[in-house]
C-alpha cells in the first residue's frame, strides 16, 4: 500500500514529551515492541511501518505484554505486534524497516529494557514541549557536541543546526563538547558565543553525532538533517550552504586534492576509507601532464605523510586555517577528496566542482553536492580511469 504522505512529508508533527518505548528484534514470525505516552496513559498511540516511502502496515500499541514498563505504571496494554506475513516482502532485519509513531516524524528505535524515544536531543528545564515558548530575554542556548573526537567533518555536520538555533532565537549560541577549534575559525562571533552562559534556566541541546547519523541514514537524509529530525523541526534542504568566514588564500587557481583521512591506521575502517597512493600519483600526473594544470594543492594535517606527493607542480598545505583553505577550494578548478573533513567543507562551504571518492561503507547521502560528482564504490574498486572520467565530466 502506497502511503498518502511519506513520513517526512507531514505538514505538522505532534510533540509528545512523555514517549516511552522500543521495538524488539524481528523474530521468525513477527515484529513486536511497546509504546506509550507516560504523561497520558489513556493516549493510545499507533505505529506506522515504512519500507522506504511505502507504508507497509499500521498497528495500534494497545495489546498486552508480558513485561511492564519501568516503574510499573500503566495498564500493561501498550504492546504492538504484527506478523511478518503482513509485510508482503522480504525484510531481513530491523534496519530494513522504519517504525514511525503515527502522525509524527519520530522513529521508534530498537532497544531493550525501556529505551526512551522522542525529543532526546533536548534536555531543557521544564517539559520539552515548553521550549518553543522561551524568549531570548530569559534563555541561554547551550549546545553540547557528543562524539568520540572533535573531528572537522563531524563538527561541520552540526553547524546547520547551530545556525538554525541562532536565527530562531536571535542570539549567539554557547557551544561546548567535541567541537573542532579549526571549525570555530569558520563561524562568525555572532553565531557562536565566546562568553559563558549567565542565565539560570538555559535550553540545552545535546547533539549526538552517531544518533543523528543513525536516524538520518535509513531515510536517505544527510547526517546534518538528523539533528532536525530528532528535535522534530523542519528539515533543511540539501546542499546546505552556510555563511562561513573566508580569508584570501593568495594562491592561483588550481586543483585541490584531499587524500587523507583522520581514521587511524590501526582502526578497522582505515583501509576501507583510503585510496591507494599510486592511484593518486597517476591522477596528479594526468592533471599536470595531460591537462596542463600547473598548480596542484594537496591538503592534509601536520601528521600526514606528504612524501608520496613530492611531485612537480604540487604544493603541500598542512598548517592553514580553514577560512583560508575554504577560499582556495572555492577558487579551485576542481576539488577531489575522500570522505573526510574537506568533503564536508566543500558541501557546507558552497564549493563548486567537487569529485568525491566515496567508499561504500555509508549510504551515498552523507555528503552531497549538486554541482559535484561522487564515485560510490568499494574503495579498492575505484580505478584511476573512474577518477579521470569524473575529472573529465566536471571540467568539460
Amino acid at each position: 500500500m502506497q502511503s498518502p504522505q511519506t513520513p517526512l512529508g507531514m505538514a505538522q508533527s505532534r510533540r509528545i514529551p512523555g514517549l516511552r518505548g522500543y521495538f524488539d528484534l524481528i523474530s521468525d514470525n513477527e515484529v513486536r515492541g511497546w509504546l506509550c505516552d507516560a504523561g497520558d496513559m489513556s493516549n493510545r498511540l499507533r505505529i506506522d511501518a515504512f519500507l522506504n516511502s511505502d507504508l507497509i502496515v499500521s498497528v495500534s500499541a494497545d495489546g498486552g505484554r508480558k513485561s511492564r514498563l519501568p516503574g510499573e505504571f500503566g495498564s500493561g496494554y501498550y504492546g504492538f505486534r504484527f506478523g511478518r506475513s503482513l509485510l508482503g516482502r522480504k525484510v531481513k532485519t530491523v534496519s530494513d524497516l522504519n517504525l514511525f509513531i503515527a502522525g509524527t516524524n519520530i522513529l521508534l528505535r530498537p532497544g531493550e529494557g525501556g529505551s526512551i524515544v522522542g525529543q532526546s536531543l533536548l534536555t531543557a528545564t521544564g517539559s520539552d514541549a515548553e521550549w518553543l515558548g522561551r524568549t531570548t530575554e530569559d534563555t541561554d542556548i547551550i549546545v553540547t557536541i557528543e562524539h568520540e573526537a572533535a573531528r572537522i567533518g563531524d563538527t561541520l555536520t552540526t553547524l546547520a543546526f547551530i545556525h538554525h538555533l541562532h536565527e530562531r532565537f536571535g542570539q549567539p549560541i554557547h557551544v561546548d563538547g567535541k567541537f573542532s577549534d579549526a571549525v570555530r575559525d569558520l563561524v562568525c562571533d555572532t553565531v557562536i558565543s565566546s562568553a559563558p552562559p549567565i542565565r539560570m534556566q538555559p535550553l540545552h541541546f545535546r547533539l549526538n553525532i552517531i544518533a543523528a547519523r543513525d536516524i538520518a541514514s535509513p531515510l536517505g537524509l544527510h547526517a546534518c538533517q538528523g539533528f532536525f529530525l530528532l528535535a522534530d523541526m523542519a528539515l533543511p534542504r540539501l546542499p546546505v550552504r552556510l555563511e562561513l568566514h573566508v580569508e584570501p588564500c593568495g594562491q592561483a587557481a588550481g586543483v585541490v586534492i584531499a587524500p587523507f583521512t583522520t581514521t587511524k591506521r590501526n582502526e578497522p575502517d582505515y583501509h576501507k576509507r583510503t585510496w591507494n597512493v599510486e592511484g593518486w600519483r597517476k591522477v596528479i600526473h594526468y592533471l599536470t601532464i595531460e591537462r596542463g594544470i600547473s598548480n596542484i594543492y594537496v591538503i592534509g594535517s601536520l601528521n600526514d605523510d606528504f612524501a608520496p606527493f613530492e611531485m612537480p607542480g604540487v604544493t603541500h598545505i598542512s598548517d592553514w586555517r580553514l577560512p583560508k583553505v575554504l577560499d582556495l577550494m572555492r577558487r579551485a578548478l576542481l576539488c577531489i577528496t575522500l570522505d573526510n573533513g574537506m568533503s564536508h567543507l566543500a558541501h557546507f562551504g558552497d564549493v563548486g566542482r567537487h569529485l568525491l571518492l566515496y567508499p561504500r561503507i555509508h549510504r551515498p547521502n552523507l555528503v552531497r553536492n549538486h554541482r559535484g560528482l561522487s564515485i560510490y564504490k568499494e574503495i579498492n574498486d575505484i580505478s584511476v580511469d573512474d577518477v579521470i572520467n569524473g575529472i573529465q565530466m566536471l571540467m568539460t
